[in-house]
């Protein structure tokens, strides 16, 4: 995969900054190997179980690779299995994960990751679920919001945007990168 150089990675059921130090190697070796950009790989990784939760701060500073992260806390993800929550619904309505969201953010943000990411949300059949909880995860903090299937794409596209602050820091429309992004996998 590294060799065709893609600009980032997934990385799911990362559980400690071990995790990541080790990936960090393999990717550098591989990068150094194939005479690529040493770090030009990005990842994003995703927030999965008990352990991960625990140790956002630490895996986010594990590697200047990591640029963004996934925390998943909706009806039926892995995350919600390894907690053991029982889903109550989306946004406002789930609020046994609003802990969780707030502590993956907090621990992102501190350690300086500017794009945290929310979702995925899977029940693809609930377009007004998946709405109602981009706004709520948006208005907390999050800067994105990561959908698995193609069918969810037009209501996120409706949403408003996500938006870059300029150089200035203006976060008004019209000083602001707007980025719509699908990835098809």
């Amino acid at each position: 995969m590294v060799p065709q150089e893609p600009d980032g990675l997934v990385v799911p059921k990362v559980e400690t900054a071990a995790d990541i130090e080790r990936l960090e190697t393999v990717l550098t070796h591989i990068e150094r190997r194939d005479e690529l950009t040493i770090g030009g790989t990005e990842l994003l990784v995703t927030i999965e179980t008990a352990q991960a939760m625990k140790h956002v701060y630490e895996i986010c500073l594990a590697s200047e690779r990591v640029t963004s992260i996934m925390c998943g806390l909706t009806k039926g993800t892995d995350t919600n299995r390894a907690l053991r929550i029982e889903w109550t619904g989306p946004g406002r309505k789930g609020l046994e994960t609003l802990h969780m969201r707030q502590k993956a953010l907090l621990d992102a943000r501190a350690a300086g990751i500017d794009y945290p990411l929310a979702g995925p949300y899977v029940d693809i059949d609930d377009h007004d679920g998946l709405t109602e909880d981009m706004e709520f995860t948006r208005e907390m903090g999050y800067e994105g919001y990561v959908v698995i299937h193609l069918t969810l794409i037009p209501p996120t596209i409706a949403l408003r945007p996500i938006t870059k602050p300029s150089s200035t820091g203006s976060t008004s429309t019209e000083h602001c990168e707007t980025r719509l992004i699908a990835v098809r996998v």
